[in-house]
């Protein structure tokens, strides 16, 4: 009987965290400081994050173009490596960041860039500060 007390409470709790994160739209979880930010028409990103996580929050409204995703990159020594496509909210991803790197968004065709960098156009860069 005790074990499904149990059981019944870390349903609820689980529960409650996900209807935390359907209601604010936010991770639970929100990884270092501010880092930076990314603008371009219709588009404003909010970056926090550490040396080994990074969180992309949309902080507008606008949805992406017909037909098209926002690409998310990390530029270090000339090297670009995607982060993915940016979520409607907020996208979490696990990357080593250092001070100086670049963070920067482009306009992709829908489901990312078909070549190993961007193909569209760069709409926003950020430098990451000392962490």
């Amino acid at each position: 009987m005790r074990r499904r007390g149990v059981a019944v409470l870390l349903g609820l709790a689980v529960a409650t965290a996900v209807a935390l994160v359907a209601i604010w739209g936010v991770p639970l979880h929100r990884p270092g400081t501010h880092l930076a930010e990314l603008s371009a028409p219709d588009l404003q990103i909010a970056v926090r994050g550490d040396s080994q996580r990074l969180v992309f929050r949309r902080l507008s409204d606008a949805p992406d173009p017909e037909g098209r995703s926002y690409q998310l990159w990390l530029i270090r020594d000339g090297q670009v490596a995607s982060l993915g496509l940016l979520a409607p909210r907020t996208t979490e991803v696990r990357a080593e960041v250092r001070a100086g790197d670049v963070l920067a968004v482009s306009l992709e065709p829908a489901g990312g860039s078909p070549v190993a960098g961007p193909s569209g156009p760069v709409l926003a860069t950020a430098q990451v500060p000392s962490l």
